[in-house]
């Protein structure tokens, strides 16, 4: 006899993806080790004239960062040096940068069905069916996800308005250090 509980079911069903992520963060080693991020900045360092447009690459590298991996963490991963460097050379103050990280990561992973937290939810559901619990499709669950969608409506705005932007130059000339 062997245990079984809707909790057990759920670990069971993740196993696979913890070792997934850690693969994953072998992915992040050999970019960084081929080169890709430094020609990244470079290329993107050129482009950058502005403060919107230094945001909109940093949104944009780990908007695919994240479609690419899947995973939220190793997609933050990939671009953190990039959006660092990025982000000083142009004056965005370093919350803000970490915000758009955030703000784009938490986007993608609850709306597209082959996202891991998308795939959890509709297999969790699936696993529920013998409690009494509907099966939801993960197209559904993304699509319902309206904390997703407003996120995303959020980081369009912010970037493009630059709604809440403080330059690093601005906040340590306001303190008073230079």
């Amino acid at each position: 006899m062997t245990a079984r509980s809707f909790i057990i079911d759920g670990i069971d069903r993740v196993v696979g993806i913890s070792f997934f992520t850690i693969l994953l963060m072998g992915l992040v080693s050999t970019l960084k080790a081929s080169g890709l991020l430094e020609q990244l900045v470079g290329f993107a360092a050129g482009r950058s004239k502005t403060i919107m447009h230094a945001e909109a690459w940093i949104a944009t590298s780990v908007g695919a960062a994240v479609l690419l991996t899947t995973h939220s963490i190793v997609a933050i991963l990939t671009v953190g040096e990039f959006t660092r460097r990025t982000g000083e050379r142009v004056g965005i103050h370093r919350n803000r940068r970490a915000n758009l990280l955030s703000l784009v990561v938490c986007v993608f992973p609850f709306l597209l069905p082959y996202f891991i937290p998308v795939i959890l939810m509709a297999n969790t559901t699936a696993s529920g069916k013998e409690y009494g619990i509907p099966a939801v499709d993960p197209l559904q669950v993304g699509l319902h996800n309206f904390i997703a969608w407003t996120l995303l409506v959020m980081v369009l705005l912010a970037v493009l308005t630059g709604f809440g932007r403080k330059s690093d130059r601005t906040s340590s000339a306001a303190s008073g250090s230079h």
